[in-house]
């Protein structure tokens, strides 16, 4: 509006980019945590695997090539979890002290990542943002089903399908958060 306010023009309007919809499902594990992340057609992306103690969890991709690896950094006051992408240090992912809602924070090479609690619909929501700008969000499945009354399933959003494997550790985080709130303190990660 500024500018045809200054030029008289109207600019061409940009060209939205389409997001995708994976479900992120977890299933019953004795001894640690199993993620699935699925695409709209039910093909599988992506497993996440952990045993206890659950200090570290990979992303697996479905040649069993580990894509994402999350490391528990114990002794901290606040969560804290070292992450790497393809073996490489990808950045530290920090809780931030809030007294309303779960933020976490993390320095990576394209910027200031963050995960942000919101309130976009019923259910614990999250967005990824990077710079400000969002890459994708995690939403609660509200699906009244036995294994979301159990387990923390979730739709994952991608703006930008290269951050998907970024996206599909942060559900993890989301997972573990709401499991430690919802057992009013700290789990075995803590």
């Amino acid at each position: 509006m500024e500018y045809f306010v200054k030029n008289g023009e109207v600019l061409p309007f940009r060209e939205s980019k389409t997001s995708e919809v994976y479900t992120f499902t977890e299933d019953f594990k004795l001894a640690g945590q199993h993620f699935e992340l699925r695409d709209e057609n039910d093909n599988l992306i992506y497993v996440v695997e952990g045993t206890d103690p659950l200090i570290n969890l990979r992303i697996y991709d479905t040649q069993q090539t580990e894509v994402f690896r999350m490391t528990k950094k114990i002794g901290h006051a606040l969560a804290t979890y070292s992450f790497y992408y393809k073996g490489e240090p990808y950045g530290v992912l920090k809780k931030k002290f809030a007294l309303v809602r779960d933020t976490f924070a993390m320095d990576i090479k394209e910027g200031r990542l963050e995960l942000i609690e919101y309130a976009g619909t019923i259910g614990h929501n999250f967005k990824v943002t990077l710079n400000g700008k969002v890459l994708g969000a995690i939403m609660d499945d509200m699906d009244i089903t036995w294994e979301n009354v159990f387990f923390d399933n979730a739709f994952i959003i991608a703006y930008e399908k290269e951050y998907l494997p970024l996206l599909t550790a942060m559900a993890v985080m989301v997972a573990r958060e709401l499991a430690r709130d919802q057992e009013g303190g700290a789990t075995n990660w803590e």
